[in-house]
């Protein structure tokens, strides 16, 4: 978790979800919640269809199967869609699947209709996780090519500032202690990174820092129980079922 608080903030719009295939919490489920839970979720069989569950749908309807694993086209389910006839075409009422949103469901049924467990369509509490934003990185600039870098970076030259060249390492030292325990180097800890010649020296420091989870836990505390307001009592303060995190939040940062 102390990773997460130091690194963490930065990464928040980086999607690793580059995979093809489709995404049934975020596309197939809005999909069908929109032009068919109405009729064939809950206690509501229409035609004796219903899909609260996966299970459920591939039990089909009254009229057979309605969704055919792998076959799309074969499917009731999209040739009811696609029918020009009046009488029969889905769904009864309201607005036309759009062409985008019959590709989701052709796309679905033809991956094998994956469905993430413990989600039904029926009546729930639960809702979708809130999906990343895939966010564009800027260029890398002279092999900098880490994702911080790069934003970095294109907001240095966004704003014409300069880069410095690197601080020397007893000021690298002594700002990466600061930041990361709010402690000042020992002149042990000091002598010791400037004899070593190790190249990767100082991200090993920040990983020894960060392994440090009492003096980091100490150092952090303060600062995340002032932005989360878990200590505010004054104007507008509701006690009402509202706890401490203290304990909670000190031994997050711990681990």
């Amino acid at each position: 978790m102390r990773g997460f608080f130091v690194r963490g903030v930065f990464l928040l719009g980086l999607s690793s979800l580059a995979r093809g295939e489709v995404d049934f919490v975020h596309e197939v489920m809005p999909v069908l919640r929109k032009h068919c839970t109405e009729c064939h979720t809950g206690i509501k069989k229409k035609g004796g269809l219903s899909i609260n569950t996966r299970a459920e749908l591939l039990a089909g309807s009254e009229f057979g199967e309605v969704a055919i694993s792998g076959k799309a086209k074969e499917s009731l389910m999209i040739k009811l869609i696609h029918s020009k006839d009046d009488d029969e075409w889905m769904p009864p009422k309201g607005p036309r699947l759009e062409g985008k949103e019959i590709e989701i469901l052709e796309r679905w049924i033809n991956e094998g209709l994956p469905w993430e467990d413990g989600i039904t369509l029926g009546e729930s509490s639960w809702e979708p996780p809130l999906k990343p934003r895939k966010v564009k990185l800027p260029l890398a600039h002279q092999g900098r090519d880490h994702p911080i870098d790069r934003i970095l970076d294109a907001g240095m030259a966004k704003q014409k500032v300069t880069v410095r060249d690197l601080a020397p390492d007893a000021v690298f030292l002594r700002r990466v202690t600061l930041d990361i325990v709010g402690l000042l180097p020992t002149p042990a800890e000091l002598e010791s990174f400037l004899r070593d010649s190790d190249l990767d020296k100082r991200a090993k420091a920040i990983d020894r820092l960060l392994a440090w989870d009492i003096a980091y836990a100490d150092h952090w505390l303060t600062m995340w129980n002032d932005l989360l307001r878990n200590g505010y009592t004054g104007t507008g303060f509701i006690t009402g079922g509202r706890k401490q995190i203290t304990g909670w939040l000190y031994q997050s940062l711990r681990e």
